[in-house]
């Protein structure tokens, strides 16, 4: 009996190992009417790309219609990107991906900080950055980088009481008192956060 017992157990084993997709009869009923125009090459795509694809037909189930058609949009408006944009697109998710997450947390804020912007001031940013050659661009991403030391560095140096009075001074800013006082403290090239100054 215990023979019998390990030896199914075996199968079981290398039946799961032998399978190293996942198979089409294992997806549920919504995601095979949702990816059911790959069922003919499903057991040829690698099973990165079949959890990927099963994955992603389960966030389709779960979303609202409202999200649906907004996904529609984003996709219609990747497959008309050129193929050269896309790739570029592609490598800065995997360079997005291979950030620490405070980095990525870090990326999520600014960006959050661009969209707050009113339109106006978003397109100004954005023609600016483009007009810059190669070298404005990295010698202003240098600057920035270097700033953003200087200004951690300071933080750090503070008595965490002058640096609490300092976080609460920021929080407390509307995005454009906020964008201001960062544009001063970037202009001087020399942070100095002004935590118990009154406003």
């Amino acid at each position: 009996m215990k023979a019998s017992l390990l030896l199914l157990l075996f199968f079981a084993v290398t039946q799961v190992f032998a399978n190293d997709g996942i198979a089409w009869e294992s997806l549920t009923k919504e995601q095979q009417t949702l990816l059911q125009e790959l069922q003919s090459d499903w057991d040829d795509l690698p099973l990165s790309r079949q959890q990927r694809l099963a994955n992603g037909a389960e966030r389709w189930a779960a979303m609202s219609d409202e999200d649906k058609r907004v996904t529609r949009d984003r996709m219609q408006r990747w497959q008309q990107l050129p193929e050269e944009e896309k790739q570029a697109l592609r490598q800065q998710f995997q360079q997005f991906n291979n950030l620490s997450p405070e980095q990525q947390r870090a990326l999520r804020q600014r960006m959050k900080w661009f969209q707050e912007l009113p339109d106006d001031q978003r397109a100004a940013l954005r023609k600016r950055f483009i007009d810059m050659t190669p070298e404005q661009r990295r010698e202003f991403r240098e600057k920035m980088k270097r700033f953003r030391t200087a200004m951690r560095e300071r933080l750090q140096a503070m008595p965490p009481e002058q640096r609490r009075e300092l976080r609460q001074k920021i929080q407390s800013m509307s995005p454009e008192e906020r964008r201001q006082y960062f544009r001063k403290q970037f202009e001087q090239r020399k942070p100095e956060p002004e935590a118990t100054e009154s406003r």
